[in-house]
This record gives structure tokens, sequence and C-alpha cells, in this order.
């Protein structure tokens, strides 16, 4: 499984992260007009597709509307553990 986003980093180092989660058949561009209000209040802000969204792994399964993409969710969830004390979680849906 590989997951594909993008990190922006805040102007400060504060070690607090907010990650984006996007809803069923969106992608990590959904999240992209928060990054600026996120990195000025000192957060760095991670975007990632879920798999089989955007240009994360693509097994021809389609959406699960959350079993295969909760699977994405821990894996950047365990990588931001290892790098961040202060993890923030927002999400959409279009459900």
């Amino acid at each position: 499984l590989e997951i594909d986003g993008w990190l922006f980093p805040s102007k400060k180092q504060t070690n607090r992260i907010v990650i984006f989660i996007h809803g069923a058949g969106a992608d990590r561009r959904n999240g992209y007009k928060l990054v600026p209000y996120l990195i000025n209040a000192d957060f760095d802000v991670l975007l990632y597709d879920a798999p089989n969204h955007g240009r994360s792994t693509n097994n021809q399964l389609g959406v699960s509307y959350g079993v295969r993409e909760s699977k994405g969710f821990l894996l950047v969830l365990d990588w931001a553990r290892k790098q961040y004390k202060n993890i923030v979680v927002i999400a959409t849906s279009a459900g």
C-alpha cells in the first residue's frame, strides 16, 4: 500500500501537524484551501490521497467508503506519531 501526499511545513517548528482526510471519491486537493490558514496558525499540514483515490495506490478495487481508506489513514497516523507530539485530524465527507 502506497500513500501519496503533500506536506506543508509551518514557518515555526512547533511539533504540531494537521492531517486532512478527504471524503469518498475525492482527493487531497479538497483540503488545499485550508493550508494557508493552518500554516499561519503554526501547524504543519499533511494532505494525502486515501487508497484508490487521487495518486495513491490504485489496485482497481475502487472506493470502499471506509474499509481500505482507514488502512491508509492508519499508515499516515503511524508516520505522524513518529514525527510529531501534537496531531490534529480534520475530515470531510460528501455523505
